[in-house]
């Protein structure tokens, strides 16, 4: 039986035509939407005087807009493909989440740079923005080698094939070795023992490699799987009128009255969120912003890793979720875990998928998985972070010679913004089992067209509260056993 995409049944009207709006409207293709394309005001108009554009949008406590309801603006005004696709995918985000019931408005290419200025960190270059990562020269090319936990420097030993001094600058080592190995073989070796390594590609090269195919992409990869199998997108049906011209620097995004499936209520739809860091996290937040009941669950031995960052961030990721911390791989904890996520209208995890297959945990329909190369191909269980995984599906600046990092792990607030459309997706419509990795959003995004500058403006979110203590839910949502609705 072939896979139901999550909007199947649901129809959009683009209005207008342009770099972010056609983006927009070709990810709601890919969760399975019709989209109807007026490419001139008059068409627009005829549409709307037959009543075509849905109008009832629900704001609830959210904040007010000076878009008509159910209909979200588009800026067209192109500065690159990266900013085209962040904008695009926020445009999505609002868009669905306006059908849940309470639009959630975000500015995605500050969202990009929000970590970076809330924290003050430098420019990337060669270095990544957060200081963990650099690019390494190979005997036939670049890799990007990143080692943000301290246990990745325990791992150099093994992985360079000599002894090194703990108080030793490790990027010496690092380089001497490197500069004499061939690129694939230090990927290889450096990933089969843990360690967050990337061959720095074009993106078609990307869309080529081994994973690229078991997982069955072409290029530009589509941003994800929809049970195992890249989404199939029927174009857009393009109304023509009796105006000409689309106007310029702006469309818009609208539902069509007619969508033959109710959008579900996001307002109590609950989410149990398994992930860390920074893409899953961001997913999470916004489903919180949109009114969802977000359940952040961590094992109390091993919390999320942010936790011990900076705290201005973690709570811009997690504030107004619940927390639940669980003695994981504790049988009656696995047990309590199974309980939460059976009850749940939505997984969010981004776990290789060894650590829940060695738990046993049973995946339901309404699940989403958001890891660096995916789950399932011979790289689903590479590690990657958002600097290297943005270099693993074709994304660097600089030159061939002398290649450099884009932006601060761009490809996490790129995949975390994509999931979050998605997730939104499978809340109001359908139930699917998605797989999205960082690096195929990045492909997918970036494609032929040119990156164009770092986002760099815009301040960050303000969200309410601060994220709860570890497993302060606890007693409520693990009594018995189970997770009462």
């Amino acid at each position: 039986m072939d896979a139901v995409a999550p909007l199947r049944d649901f129809r959009f009207l683009q209005t207008g035509t342009g770099p972010v709006a056609d983006r927009a409207g070709a990810l709601l293709g890919l969760l399975g939407a019709e989209v109807v394309i007026a490419p001139d005001p008059a068409t627009t108009a005829t549409i709307a005087h037959h009543g075509e554009i849905a109008n009832g949008a629900r704001t609830g406590d959210g904040p007010q807009h000076q878009a008509a309801p159910g209909t979200v603006h588009v800026d067209d005004s192109t500065e690159g493909a990266v900013i085209d696709g962040l904008r695009a995918a926020a445009a999505v985000v609002e868009l669905l989440s306006d059908l849940g019931g309470r639009r959630v408005t975000v500015d995605g290419p500050g969202l990009a740079a929000e970590r970076a200025r809330l924290l003050g960190l430098p420019p990337a270059g060669g270095t990544t923005a957060g200081g963990a990562g650099r690019m390494v020269r190979a005997v036939d090319g670049w890799v990007a080698v990143n080692l943000p936990r301290p246990s990745d420097l325990d791992l150099l030993p093994a992985w360079l094939g000599c002894p090194f001094e703990g108080g030793a600058d490790p990027w010496v080592a690092i380089g001497a070795v490197v500069s004499e190995r061939a690129a694939e073989e230090v990927v290889s070796s450096g990933q089969a023992l843990g360690l967050a390594v990337a061959e720095v590609v074009t993106p078609r090269e990307a869309a080529t490699d081994a994973q690229a195919t078991a997982r069955h992409q072409r290029f530009p990869m589509t941003p994800f799987l929809l049970d195992g199998r890249p989404p199939a997108s029927a174009p857009p049906r393009v109304v023509t009128g009796s105006g000409s011209g689309s106007g310029s620097g702006s469309g818009s995004l609208g539902a069509l009255a007619h969508t033959r499936l109710r959008p579900r209520p996001l307002a109590g739809a609950r989410v149990v969120d398994l992930s860390s860091l920074w893409a899953g996290p961001l997913a999470a937040s916004l489903l919180v912003d949109a009114g969802a009941e977000v359940v952040k669950v961590e094992s109390s031995g091993r919390p999320d890793g942010a936790r011990s960052g900076s705290p201005a961030f973690f709570d811009l990721l997690n504030a107004g979720k619940r927390s639940v911390a669980l003695d994981l791989p504790d049988p009656d904890a696995v047990s309590r875990l199974q309980a939460l996520l059976d009850g749940a209208d939505l997984v969010l995890e981004a776990s290789r998928p060894r650590a829940l297959d060695q738990l046993g945990i049973f995946r339901h329909p309404r699940w989403l998985t958001l890891t660096a190369y995916g789950a399932t191909g011979p790289w689903r269980q590479w590690s990657g972070f958002g600097d290297d995984a943005a270099v693993a599906g074709g994304l660097a600046a600089g030159t061939p010679a002398a290649p450099t990092f884009y932006g601060d792990a761009v490809a996490d607030p790129l995949a975390g913004l994509h999931a979050a459309a998605v997730a939104l997706a499978v809340l109001v419509g359908r139930p699917a089992s998605i797989d999205l990795s960082l690096r195929e959003v990045v492909n997918h995004v970036v494609g032929d067209a040119q990156p164009g500058p770092v986002p760099a403006v815009g301040t960050p979110r303000r969200r309410a509260g601060t994220a709860p203590e570890l497993g302060e839910a606890n007693h409520e949502l693990l009594r018995a056993g189970t997770a009462p609705r």
